[in-house]
């Protein structure tokens, strides 16, 4: 007898994991328990948008507060109505909530934040609480090897829409555009990347995203002349061709989809070494030391004087990206963990 499984997803502003939870919701036909923040309605307002787009089935639960026992409740009367067998959180809310339902508990973590005091102390009653899931699923190799649970599983993340692969090219004359995509906060290295993009004057940055640190990237872009802020935009990963470098100057990351998106698409990257991101690129030319503008600033110098030399270097990891983070792979081992119970 088939395992029945539902996602249990708690939406922020649209993402990577996001993503990830909506292609694998439609791939596999299984419904999601939207759990729905009293505080902050939005995310989840505008990800039962694409819900109704894609036509995934979804049920939404109210939270009134972050240990909700009303929610906890109600969910496990939804699970035994709806016969289910197992719950596959994904994120730190779900996650700490589904350590309290009467299911098989699959947990997936999209990798650490800690950009706030709040978020750190919220993410250390998610490792107690873990201890309660049944299958722990990590993304990278890395949180894998650092992750203390005893039923631990490596899946990493898949590529939601393919882009097709475009070798970049860039004459000796033009300026290189460099880009920025993620959350404006402190551990995804704006400090850091503004120190570079403001010494690195004959190169462009282009920067997408919000986050508690955008009034810095506002003011920055408005003294500098090479230093452009976009705001936030949904659709950016389809539209990466126009440039020549993603950088990531991030203190922590997992397995950050923008990275596969990029890659896959023929964007080199430039990426600080944590997370799954040294296994991803493999090669000391796109890896730099964390917090270390310095490293940084002689990568980026070095890739604009070696761009049409490294893209051979490129297009063997986009062939690697495109074969081994696709969503057939993914989906095999989801399956397989639900039916292990």
């Amino acid at each position: 007898m088939k395992n029945k499984a539902v996602f249990l997803f708690s939406p922020g502003p649209f993402g990577g994991a996001e993503k990830i939870v909506l292609r694998a919701a439609k791939a596999m036909e299984i419904p999601i328990l939207l759990i729905k923040e009293k505080r902050n309605p939005k995310p989840c307002e505008e990800f039962i948008k694409k819900l109704s787009e894609l036509h995934i089935e979804y049920l939404v639960i109210n939270s009134s507060s972050r240990f909700d026992n009303k929610l906890i409740k109600e969910l496990n009367s939804k699970i035994n109505h709806l016969n289910i067998d197992t719950v596959h959180s994904h994120g730190m809310k779900a996650n700490f909530i589904n350590s309290f339902l009467k299911a098989n508990r699959v947990a997936t973590q999209h990798g650490k934040t800690s950009h706030t005091l709040k978020t750190r102390v919220l993410e250390k009653i998610e490792e107690l609480r873990l201890k309660n899931i049944h299958k722990l699923v990590c993304v990278s190799e890395e949180m894998f090897e650092n992750t203390r649970h005893p039923h631990k599983i490596l899946v990493e993340n898949f590529i939601p829409e393919l882009l097709e692969y475009k070798q970049r090219e860039k004459s000796e004359e033009e300026r290189l555009k460099v880009v920025f995509i993620g959350r404006l906060s402190k551990e995804k290295g704006i400090l850091p990347l503004l120190e570079i993009a403001t010494k690195l004057k004959d190169f462009d940055f282009h920067i997408y995203g919000q986050g508690d640190l955008d009034h810095l990237i506002i003011n920055a872009s408005k003294s500098s002349q090479n230093i452009y802020y976009h705001g936030f935009d949904l659709e950016i990963s389809k539209n990466l061709y126009p440039f020549h470098l993603l950088i990531m100057p991030s203190f922590r990351e997992g397995l950050p989809l923008v990275a596969l998106e990029a890659l896959a698409s023929g964007l080199p990257i430039l990426a600080s070494q944590v997370g799954g991101l040294p296994k991803l690129l493999d090669n000391d030319i796109f890896l730099a030391k964390p917090g270390n503008p310095e490293d940084f600033i002689q990568k980026v110098e070095f890739i604009n004087n070696q761009y049409t030399d490294i893209q051979t270097e490129i297009k063997e990891i986009s062939k690697t990206i495109s074969s081994n983070y696709s969503l057939k792979n993914w989906i095999e081992k989801t399956n397989a963990i639900y039916e292990s119970f």
